[in-house]
């Protein structure tokens, strides 16, 4: 329990490693603890959360903090981040808005007094307890792009947002940091997003004397290899002993050649290939992970020899340098990451990357074996060529026969059917010699309890991802082999005039209907048979591309409800995926439909309405902000009356 959790803390203490836990969040209390007592703010995105700032929360959020605060004192944590409600953008941080009465007479207008209070709750007992504790609080809304004022004069932000936008956060957030920085107690830092120089040069002339928190992802999560160039941007946040840098190099979980990179370039901000941050748009985090500069001939050299020795760092250089995404080969994106290996060209070369990094690891692995000592690698590090290995595999066969799938849809939509299939029959025989080489890769593990050792929990095994046994199931790519076989001869090309046709055609019809309606999913009452049929539909950001997967719509309406109801094919006759979501939050993760509407009465503003296979449903509305230009902010917290499915 407790004495391990210090046991372990002590150890890194002594080696001048300090320990922190974050997220904690500024809340009540959790809701399980204080049966009957309401939160004044919607159970998403907390439902196991009391929230609010109404003064009849202070007894227990005091309670709350307590209790932290003797767990921190007990675990000796030095360090402790907070992070409130992540949701509302900056017309509704926190969810502000939808404070209570109670609040609204507490506390006005005045968000940033009611952000300090509660704060201050838990710094106050923290510091009672641990007097040396470092704090870090995440305060809505920490972006701070728009601080950069050169934003102006270029092509908005990822929002979209205009220059005058820009100029109404300033005016509304500069004057809310200076006071955030005279009233927070001095030694707490704020946590921002990654940001240009400016824009993190101008927050801290606003929060001084307060240290910077910077959650700084390196430097994308579209496009994760093994290593890139994020790390050597660290000194764009980190430039004091008052700041904090808490990096998150995406997708890296076992061997932390990025966290090592980041800590060389935040002890020396001279360190060479240093230079600025610089954001990276997804389309182009793949061409920008090329292997170039010094932090690739000098910093990841200097790591990989500290951590495996002299005579292994060559190879193993090498094959980090590869620039292979097993997350991007093997289709496991998290939501918003697009994928970028869309056609077989694409997938081959990450099949023949992934080739040249087995080379370099398995001539290490045959060293290895023949030293008689692991070349000197302690079990830390030789635990962690077992995983390169392992992964680089998979990723390898993977990939080849993900080549061969996107082979053979491509040469079916040229018409040439022999070369289709033959590309499906070489990508099954390279699925049967993934499984031998699986096979092998097991009998050649090691006997070692941390490696054979299941986690407690699916998160806890995560540092495992793509190792044999582990998220790595070649089946899965025969399946799909086997599915482009059967959908080969649908995928020829529409002709051009049937498509033009098709364009020119589109319209969506509702007809109304008298009749009692049931949402059951069959669509088997006469009103429906009636219904005008909408069934043309195109491949989203493809232009003209007609949808294989076909769709039919019906709508109907009468006084006052709106019904549409779906036809949905899966190719081959596949079977829909999705699950029960009843918070609704990843109902897109599924085979799902979208419904976007936008009725005059609505001044501007457009609903959002989505749900899954399963029935699951999640609903949003778009503010119009006053012109296109200025665009529309998503009101995640709306809700539609009488809306099911």
């Amino acid at each position: 329990g407790l004495a391990l959790i210090r046991e372990g803390v002590e150890y890194g203490k002594e080696r001048g490693i300090g320990a922190l836990i974050y997220a904690e969040h500024p809340f009540v209390g959790m809701v399980a603890d204080h049966p009957g007592v309401k939160s004044e703010l919607p159970p998403e995105p907390y439902p196991e959360w009391i929230r609010g700032w109404a003064p009849r929360f202070d007894p227990i959020r005091q309670q709350t903090a307590a209790s932290l605060a003797k767990f921190v004192k007990d675990t000796g944590i030095t360090d402790i981040g907070f992070h409130d409600t992540d949701t509302g953008g900056f017309d509704n941080p926190a969810q502000w808005n939808l404070r209570s009465e109670a609040s609204r007479q507490r506390w006005g207008d005045d968000y940033v007094a009611a952000t300090v209070h509660v704060h201050r709750a838990y710094y106050d007992a923290l510091k009672r307890e641990v007097p040396d504790l470092r704090i870090h609080f995440t305060i809505y809304p920490y972006p701070i792009y728009f601080l950069d004022r050169t934003l102006s004069e270029k092509q908005g932000t990822a929002e979209g947002w205009s220059s005058a936008k820009l100029e109404e956060l300033r005016a509304k957030y500069e004057p809310f940091w200076r006071r955030m920085a005279k009233e927070m107690p001095p030694d707490v830092t704020f946590c921002i997003r990654e940001a240009s120089v400016e824009a993190v040069r101008r927050f801290r002339e606003l929060t001084q004397p307060h240290g910077v928190f910077t959650w700084f992802g390196f430097p994308g999560k579209t496009w994760l290899s093994f290593f890139n160039e994020g790390p050597r941007w660290t000194g764009t946040f980190h430039g004091s002993p008052r700041d904090f840098l808490f990096s998150v190099p995406f997708g890296e979980m076992f061997v932390p050649l990025q966290g090592l990179a980041g800590l060389e370039y935040a002890w020396n901000v001279n360190a060479p290939g240093a230079a600025p941050f610089a954001a990276v748009p997804a389309d182009e985090q793949r061409k920008r992970r090329e292997p170039a500069g010094e932090i690739y001939t000098v910093i990841l050299p200097h790591i990989v020899r500290n951590l495996f020795g002299r005579e292994a760092a060559p190879d193993i250089v090498k094959a980090v340098s590869q620039n292979v995404d097993p997350w991007q080969i093997f289709e496991q994106l998290e939501p918003g990451r697009t994928s970028l290996l869309k056609d077989s060209a694409s997938m081959r070369e990450q099949a023949e990357r992934a080739e040249a990094g087995v080379r370099a690891l398995d001539a290490v692995w045959k060293r290895c074996q023949d030293s008689g000592n692991r070349l000197g690698m302690d079990d830390y590090a030789f635990r962690r060529l077992v995983y390169l290995r392992e992964v680089f595999h998979t990723a390898m066969w993977m990939a080849r026969a993900q080549t061969a799938n996107l082979l053979g849809r491509e040469r079916a939509m040229e018409q040439d059917a022999k070369s289709a299939e033959a590309a499906i029959e070489e990508g099954l025989a390279m699925v049967a010699q993934a499984k031998k080489d699986a096979d092998q890769l097991l009998k050649e593990r090691p006997n070692d309890s941390v490696l054979s050792t299941p986690g407690f929990n699916k998160y806890a095994d995560r540092w495992r991802q793509f190792m044999v046994g582990h998220s790595v199931d070649f089946g899965v790519a025969a399946a799909r082999l086997e599915q482009t076989r059967k959908e080969l001869g649908e995928l020829g090309p529409v002709p051009k005039d049937i498509v033009e046709r098709l364009t020119r055609s589109r319209l969506a019809r509702a007809t109304k209907t008298a009749d009692a309606m049931r949402l059951d999913g069959r669509l088997d009452e006469k009103a429906w048979a009636g219904a005008y049929p909408i069934e043309t539909f195109f491949v989203w950001q493809r232009g003209a591309q007609v949808a294989r997967a076909h769709t039919r719509v019906k709508m109907l309406y009468d006084d006052e409800s709106l019904y549409v109801g779906f036809e949905n094919w899966v190719p081959g006759k596949g079977t829909p995926k999705a699950e029960a979501r009843p918070d609704g939050k990843d109902v897109l993760q599924d085979d799902s439909v979208e419904v976007f509407l936008k009725p005059p009465g609505l001044s501007g503003d457009y609903v959002h309405f989505m749900a899954n296979a399963a029935g699951s449903l999640r609903q949003q509305r778009g503010r119009f902000q006053g012109s296109t230009e200025k665009g529309w902010t998503q009101d995640n917290d709306w809700k539609c009356d009488g809306l099911s499915a």
